[in-house]
């Protein structure tokens, strides 16, 4: 659920909000924080397909670059999973909140799930906004980067809604195997085995 026009620069998308104490409690610095940090990631890491958190920022992908900036900046541990299991870990952890935004809402520090124009899978990447028109993410080919929306729309896009926030990720067999589907049911217990 993606709308996109650059002309008049209004979007919609899914994004989550964090919203745990120590986040809020650094108020109007955080976009300052968040930037020193990317700019120190940037400047060291080269991206790695599944990078262990031992090796960042040296060596990230998508999640580890995320996470690592939000654990050295803010002490927040943002839970890791398979990519496509992120919105329904972050949904269920209280620290985070899923909202519909559009440009005027956008806020530093947003994380978007998105996957490839060119992909099939629902949920395959994620970005961290540094504001409506900036886009922080590790790309296969560059590493980490800094791009403008118009730029990340070109290569991305969002397919995940409120509908889809239950979604397991493929590569996730076992719980997939368990509830014999994609998605686990809203009524069912969060709290995973």
């Amino acid at each position: 659920m993606l709308i996109y026009k650059f002309e008049e620069f209004t979007f919609e998308i899914y994004i989550f909000r964090c919203i745990a104490r120590p986040y809020l409690e650094f108020g109007l610095h955080k976009e300052q924080l968040l930037r020193s940090c990317i700019e120190d990631v940037r400047a060291q890491t080269r991206y790695v397909r599944m990078a262990p958190l031992e090796e960042a920022p040296f060596h990230t992908d998508c999640l580890t670059s995320i996470y690592y900036i939000f654990k050295k900046t803010f002490g927040i541990d943002i839970p890791l999973t398979y990519v496509g299991d992120m919105p329904r870990t972050l949904h269920s952890g209280g620290e985070w909140r899923f909202l519909r935004a559009d440009v005027r809402s956008i806020q530093c520090g947003d994380i978007c799930f998105v996957k490839r124009i060119t992909e099939p899978k629902l949920i395959a990447h994620a970005a961290l906004f540094l504001g409506p028109d900036e886009v922080f993410h590790c790309k296969r080919d560059e590493g980490a980067v800094v791009e403008n929306y118009s730029s990340f729309c070109s290569i991305f896009e969002q397919k995940l809604t409120d509908t889809q926030i239950h979604y397991i990720d493929p590569r996730n067999r076992e719980l997939r195997e368990k509830y014999k589907d994609k998605f686990l049911i809203e009524h069912q217990n969060m709290m995973l085995e």
